[in-house]
Protein backbone atom coordinates (compact mmCIF):
# COMPACT_ATOMS: atom_id res chain seq x y z
CA UNK A 1 0.00 0.00 0.00
CA UNK A 2 2.89 2.56 0.74
CA UNK A 3 5.51 1.18 -1.36
CA UNK A 4 7.87 -0.09 1.37
CA UNK A 5 10.61 -2.22 0.32
CA UNK A 6 9.90 -5.62 2.67
CA UNK A 7 13.51 -5.63 3.69
CA UNK A 8 13.17 -1.98 5.32
CA UNK A 9 9.85 -3.27 7.32
CA UNK A 10 11.93 -6.93 8.50
CA UNK A 11 15.14 -4.90 9.30
CA UNK A 12 13.07 -2.21 11.34
CA UNK A 13 10.69 -5.03 13.02
CA UNK A 14 14.19 -6.86 13.93
CA UNK A 15 15.75 -3.30 15.12
CA UNK A 16 18.94 -3.66 13.64
CA UNK A 17 20.58 -1.01 12.30
CA UNK A 18 18.55 1.86 13.06
CA UNK A 19 20.00 5.20 12.54
CA UNK A 20 19.07 8.78 13.72
CA UNK A 21 17.44 10.82 11.35
CA UNK A 22 19.15 13.73 9.61
CA UNK A 23 23.20 13.36 8.66
CA UNK A 24 25.11 11.07 10.78
CA UNK A 25 27.52 12.28 13.53
CA UNK A 26 30.95 12.95 12.46
CA UNK A 27 32.77 11.46 16.29
CA UNK A 28 31.68 7.89 17.24
CA UNK A 29 29.43 7.89 20.07
CA UNK A 30 31.88 6.83 22.54
CA UNK A 31 34.28 9.64 20.97
CA UNK A 32 31.75 12.54 21.86
CA UNK A 33 31.48 10.56 25.61
CA UNK A 34 35.21 11.37 25.94
CA UNK A 35 35.22 14.69 24.61
CA UNK A 36 32.74 15.76 26.88
CA UNK A 37 34.12 14.43 30.35
CA UNK A 38 37.18 16.09 28.81
CA UNK A 39 35.00 19.65 28.89
CA UNK A 40 33.54 18.49 32.05
CA UNK A 41 36.92 17.94 33.64
CA UNK A 42 38.77 21.66 31.84
CA UNK A 43 35.31 23.29 33.73
CA UNK A 44 36.52 21.68 36.72
CA UNK A 45 39.85 22.47 36.98
CA UNK A 46 38.80 26.17 36.36
CA UNK A 47 39.60 26.21 32.56
CA UNK A 48 35.94 26.37 30.83
CA UNK A 49 35.65 25.52 27.14
CA UNK A 50 34.58 28.13 24.78
CA UNK A 51 32.99 27.19 21.25
CA UNK A 52 36.30 28.10 19.47
CA UNK A 53 38.28 25.56 22.31
CA UNK A 54 36.02 22.43 21.65
CA UNK A 55 36.30 23.60 18.05
CA UNK A 56 40.06 23.02 18.16
CA UNK A 57 39.98 19.86 20.34
CA UNK A 58 37.55 18.11 17.70
CA UNK A 59 40.48 19.12 14.85
CA UNK A 60 43.34 18.09 16.67
CA UNK A 61 42.00 14.85 17.49
CA UNK A 62 40.79 14.31 13.72
CA UNK A 63 44.31 15.49 12.83
CA UNK A 64 46.10 13.06 15.19
CA UNK A 65 43.96 10.21 13.92
CA UNK A 66 44.72 10.74 10.12
CA UNK A 67 40.95 11.47 9.91
CA UNK A 68 40.01 13.91 7.24
CA UNK A 69 36.40 15.05 7.42
CA UNK A 70 34.59 16.50 4.15
CA UNK A 71 32.10 18.25 5.86
CA UNK A 72 34.73 20.39 7.99
CA UNK A 73 36.58 22.92 6.31
CA UNK A 74 40.48 22.06 6.59
CA UNK A 75 39.11 19.00 9.40
CA UNK A 76 37.73 22.43 11.80
CA UNK A 77 33.93 22.15 13.16
CA UNK A 78 31.82 24.87 12.72
CA UNK A 79 29.96 26.69 15.23
CA UNK A 80 26.68 24.95 14.11
CA UNK A 81 28.50 21.37 14.83
CA UNK A 82 29.45 22.44 18.47
CA UNK A 83 26.03 23.22 18.90
CA UNK A 84 24.30 20.42 17.59
CA UNK A 85 26.77 18.36 20.41
CA UNK A 86 25.63 20.43 22.88
CA UNK A 87 22.14 19.46 22.09
CA UNK A 88 23.60 15.70 22.10
CA UNK A 89 24.92 15.86 25.42
CA UNK A 90 22.82 17.31 27.39
CA UNK A 91 25.45 17.34 30.56
CA UNK A 92 27.39 20.25 29.18
CA UNK A 93 26.03 23.94 29.26
CA UNK A 94 26.76 27.00 27.55
CA UNK A 95 27.25 29.86 30.70
CA UNK A 96 28.44 33.59 30.22
CA UNK A 97 31.12 34.67 32.65
CA UNK A 98 30.08 37.58 34.76
CA UNK A 99 32.80 40.08 35.93
CA UNK A 100 34.01 39.52 40.35
CA UNK A 101 33.05 42.16 42.66
CA UNK A 102 36.50 43.65 43.39
CA UNK A 103 36.15 42.79 47.41
CA UNK A 104 36.00 38.98 46.22
CA UNK A 105 38.67 39.02 43.79
CA UNK A 106 41.24 40.92 46.45
CA UNK A 107 44.06 38.95 46.96
CA UNK A 108 46.72 40.09 49.76
CA UNK A 109 50.00 38.90 50.24
CA UNK A 110 49.16 36.95 53.23
CA UNK A 111 46.81 34.86 51.18
CA UNK A 112 49.37 34.69 48.80
CA UNK A 113 52.21 33.59 50.80
CA UNK A 114 50.41 30.95 52.17
CA UNK A 115 49.33 29.40 49.14
CA UNK A 116 53.09 29.41 48.04
CA UNK A 117 53.82 27.72 51.38
CA UNK A 118 51.59 24.99 51.35
CA UNK A 119 53.02 24.50 47.60
CA UNK A 120 56.49 24.02 48.59
CA UNK A 121 54.93 21.50 51.33
CA UNK A 122 53.00 19.31 48.25
CA UNK A 123 55.99 19.20 46.06
CA UNK A 124 58.47 18.54 48.43
CA UNK A 125 59.99 14.84 47.51
CA UNK A 126 58.86 15.32 43.97
CA UNK A 127 61.51 15.20 40.98
CA UNK A 128 61.34 18.42 38.89
CA UNK A 129 61.40 15.95 36.10
CA UNK A 130 58.01 14.80 36.74
CA UNK A 131 56.17 18.56 37.06
CA UNK A 132 54.09 19.99 34.67
CA UNK A 133 53.62 23.79 34.34
CA UNK A 134 49.88 24.23 32.27
CA UNK A 135 49.74 28.24 31.62
CA UNK A 136 46.56 28.18 29.18
CA UNK A 137 47.43 27.73 25.91
CA UNK A 138 49.79 24.94 26.42
CA UNK A 139 51.53 21.54 28.30
CA UNK A 140 55.34 22.27 29.18
CA UNK A 141 57.61 19.79 30.53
Amino acid sequence: MFDIPYTTLQRHCARKDLRCYGGQTVLLEEEESNLSTVIVCMADWGFPMTFQGIRFIVKGYLDREGRRENRFEENLPSDDWVRGFLRRNKNLTVRLSENIKRCRAGVDSNCINAYFDNLEESLEGIPPGNLVNFDGTKFLG
